[in-house]
Formats: C-alpha cells, structure tokens, sequence
C-alpha cells in the first residue's frame, strides 16, 4: 500500500503586541521628558586622544544639537577630526536605567537663523544673545546608535 506524503506546515505565531521599532524607541528616548538631556560628549584631540566633556543637548529625531562656545577646546576638535561620541543615560539618577551610545559626525552651525532657533534663556549665563558672535550650534549627525537595555545592545545603522 502506498502512503501519501504527509505536507507539514509552519505553525503561524503570532503576537498581540508588537513593539515599538528600534528607531521608534530611540527617537521617544531622545525627545521624551522634559528638556535637554545630559550627554558626554568625547572628541580626538590633535595628538589622537579622546577627550571627554558633558553637554546638555536636544534632539529633533535622531539628529541632537547643542550650544557651545566658537572658543571652546571642542571646536577644534571638531574641526580637525568631525567623528564624535555621545553617552546619554535616560535616567541619570540610576545606573540600571537605559543608555544610548552614539556615533556621529560633528558639524559647526553659525547660522543667524539657526542660533535663533536654538536659543533658550539658559544661554544667556554664557553668551550676550543669540547673535553673539562666540555662540553657535553644533549639530550630531548619527551615523550608529546603541540602544543598551535590559535586552543588552540594539543596534540602529543610521544612513
């Protein structure tokens, strides 16, 4: 007697609730709470060597921004070697709370307009106005970004 080959099928699953995507949950970790967020900000000074400041930054999407001095030991940096890292811990007052690491490319923003736009009344500690002429914005561009969780790392290639 000859048997019928039996067909197997996959087992559909299926999930209640799908999850926020990974772009999703770093984007509502970046923009989320109130106000800026408090990242360390690591540079390459001209010898090679990182160099490691805090910066209170903001973000629109993915991209952060930040003020700093035209001045500033960091604008050099920058200008020499536009590749920077960022840590940014979503609750600062914890240590099991999720980070971000991020790398990204630098630019130097002197923009009238944008200076503007970026002004808070926290700024006027450091600089005469949003057209002081040692103010400006730099703006991170990221190029990775590690979302470390209780899953351990989640990668996000940005292009």
């Amino acid at each position: 007697m000859d048997k019928k080959p039996v067909k197997k099928t996959a087992k559909k699953t299926t999930s209640r609730t799908a999850g926020p995507t990974l772009k999703t949950k770093i984007i509502k970790a970046l923009t989320g709470g109130k106000g800026p967020k408090l990242a360390a900000l690591a540079t390459v000074t001209p010898d090679g060597n990182p160099w490691v400041r805090t910066m209170m930054v903001h973000a629109d999407g993915l991209t952060l921004y930040s003020a700093t001095s035209l001045d500033s030991r960091k604008i050099g940096h920058i200008k020499n070697n536009p590749s920077v890292a960022l840590t940014i811990s979503l609750d600062p007052t914890d240590m099991a709370s999720p980070y971000l690491v991020i790398d990204a490319l630098a630019e130097i923003l002197t923009d009238r307009k944008v200076k503007k736009a970026h002004w808070s009344k926290g700024l006027a500690e450091y600089f005469e106005g949003p057209d002081d002429p040692n103010y400006c914005i730099l703006k991170y561009s990221p190029r990775v970004i590690e979302y470390m969780g209780g899953k351990g790392p989640e990668i996000l290639k940005v292009k």
